[in-house]
């Protein structure tokens, strides 16, 4: 054995081809892979969407309820003060 060789036998002066780097999934170039996510992003835009527009509907709801609270509370205390005078 050469002493300048490694004991695994390989030598340090020859080419080797280039190492690419591991493909990351998020940012990969991969037709299926972006459809799939175009999907999923679809789905939760859609989930999320839906629960939105409920909870809209709810606060609309409750701003209602207020308001109507409100004028029964202001109708209610006029005619408190009214009986009052009297």
């Amino acid at each position: 054995m050469d002493p300048k060789t490694p004991a695994n036998g390989d030598d340090p002066t020859e080419e080797r081809p280039p190492v690419s780097p591991p493909r990351d999934p998020c940012t990969s170039s991969d037709s299926g892979s972006v459809e799939s996510s175009d999907a999923l992003a679809r789905w939760i835009s859609s989930v999320l969407g839906s629960i939105i527009r409920d909870f809209d509907r709810s606060a609309e709801g409750a701003v209602q309820s207020q308001e109507e609270l409100s004028i029964a509370l202001d109708r209610l205390t006029g005619d408190l003060s009214v009986a009052q005078m009297l």
